[in-house]
């Protein structure tokens, strides 16, 4: 899940503290956090020093921002996620909200401290039952990948998506896209994902892609639809220079550049993201605007295949049942077509009765 960390420098929102010795104690500690912050701006070593006496005072947001530094090993701390779990907890326990956030983040991935998904939930629920935007949006996030809780994950996601939280109102946007939580309303799917868009958010442009290339929302239109997918790709989505690949090789909303292609799939294929490098190994499969190389193709469909990416596994099943870029090798080919059948891709399926081979191995 998508990390979006809070850093306490907005001091303001440190809670009320107790009246009395405390209050002495808690302004002290805000003029040290003050103090300890003109010193990082200033590059001044001696703000380390200054930041833990403030988090030592007690003072949350000094703890968080400690803690903070510790994780990522900023302004001349060096990276111990233990002790920034620490810092985080005891600000966390005073019911500070970005530290219950940030803890929550470390319990979810074990970094610092052992694993504890549960316990990391509550800390984030926490969070955002004190009015978090991150911690709304990361609570929906964790709600909506779990399944079963979409309604409650689009509660959360309006939430945050309401104070102009832009990752949020993406994430609204294809609740309502896909009709998970609210019904279906590619509409209002448009409307959250402008409003995400307008503050440059890649995954909303190109979702805005989709509904025109799809006709969803509004009218279908191709070119639009490679203008947004421009936009997201330009800002390096890898989604959306796939999609842009796409468009260049099928011809839609421009004419078909098989080589333009090639290039946009190569942008994405080097992230990682499978369906750029399954494209890829197509091209180079056939020979569309790069030039024809089996071997090639066999390296890009592995990679993909190897994320259990079924198309690609398909694909890998051809090559090897025909010897292309690889020995033949018809048992190696049934693994492949059995690793896409379990995938659900139809066409893997109907390679394996061809085979007389069944789906499962049995």
């Amino acid at each position: 899940m998508r990390r979006c960390a809070t850093f306490a420098l907005a001091i303001a929102a440190v809670l009320a503290w107790p009246a009395g010795a405390w209050a002495g104690e808690a302004a002290d500690g805000m003029a040290l956090l003050q103090q300890a912050e003109a010193g990082f701006a200033a590059h001044d070593p001696a703000a380390m020093d200054v930041l833990r006496r403030a988090a030592d005072s007690g003072l949350p947001a000094a703890q968080n921002a400690l803690g903070y530094r510790l994780e990522h090993g900023l302004d001349g701390f060096a990276p111990d996620p233990a002790q920034a779990a620490d810092w985080f907890r005891r600000a966390a326990e005073q019911n500070f909200a970005p530290a219950q956030h940030n803890l929550a983040a470390l319990l979810e991935t074990g970094s610092g401290v052992p694993r504890d998904p549960e316990t990391a939930l509550r800390w984030r629920r926490s969070a955002a039952e004190l009015g978090l935007p991150a911690a709304r949006f990361a609570l929906g996030e964790t709600l909506f990948h779990e399944g079963g809780h979409d309604a409650e994950a689009a509660t959360w996601f309006r939430l945050a998506a309401a104070a102009g939280y832009r990752a949020a109102q993406n994430s609204l946007g294809l609740m309502y896209h896909l009709g998970r939580g609210v019904p279906r309303d590619p509409a209002q799917a448009m409307a959250w994902y402008r409003r995400a868009a307008d503050q440059g958010y890649a995954e909303a442009e190109n979702n805005i892609g989709q509904l025109y290339a799809e006709g969803a929302g509004v009218p279908g239109d191709d070119a639009q639809a490679l203008v947004w997918f421009q936009r997201a790709a330009a800002h390096g989505l890898p989604a959306a220079q796939y999609h842009v690949g796409r468009c260049f090789e099928d011809g839609r909303g421009t004419a078909a550049d098989p080589a333009a292609a090639a290039r946009w799939y190569k942008l994405a294929a080097d992230t990682g993201f499978a369906p750029a490098q399954d494209q890829l190994g197509w091209l180079y499969a056939n020979g569309m605007g790069v030039a024809h190389d089996d071997v090639a193709a066999a390296d890009w469909f592995r990679r993909a295949a190897e994320q259990g990416y079924a198309p690609a596994q398909s694909n890998m099943g051809e090559l090897a049942y025909y010897g292309r870029g690889q020995k033949q090798d018809t048992a190696e080919a049934i693994k492949w077509f059995r690793a896409a059948a379990a995938g659900g891709l139809d066409h893997a399926k109907h390679w394996l009765a061809v085979l007389g081979q069944p789906a499962d191995g049995s």
